[in-house]
């Protein structure tokens, strides 16, 4: 059963409308849209860029390195010191537009 996250210090640290199965981790799903690139054929190259930025940034609040799956980057289990302490991962799927309105996952080209 998921119920929503009504705790509004920790929803205040997160902009979207956030659902838990009961007192389990939360999954926050974002996607990275790429709209400028040389080479958008290059999903490897693409990926590979956005996961070395992101586990730098991961390194610097001693996150440690995301895990690099088919379709997305995926954090460890994180959670705040000084509020709720419950756990909660990202996963970061990376996108581009094939036209105006449809946004479309590169991953057929990661691995």
């Amino acid at each position: 059963m998921f119920d929503y996250v009504k705790d509004t210090e920790f929803l205040s640290r997160m902009r979207n409308l956030i659902v838990q199965n009961a007192s389990l981790p939360i999954d926050l799903d974002y996607n990275l849209e790429i709209v400028r690139c040389e080479d958008f054929e290059d999903c490897r190259t693409i990926k590979e860029s956005a996961r070395k930025t992101f586990n730098k940034v991961l390194q610097e609040y001693s996150l440690g390195d995301c895990e690099d799956s088919t379709s997305s980057l995926t954090t460890g289990k994180i959670h705040f010191v000084n509020c709720n302490p419950t756990e909660f991962s990202m996963d970061v799927c990376i996108v581009c537009r094939d036209t105006e309105e449809d946004l479309y996952n590169a991953r057929m080209s990661w691995k």
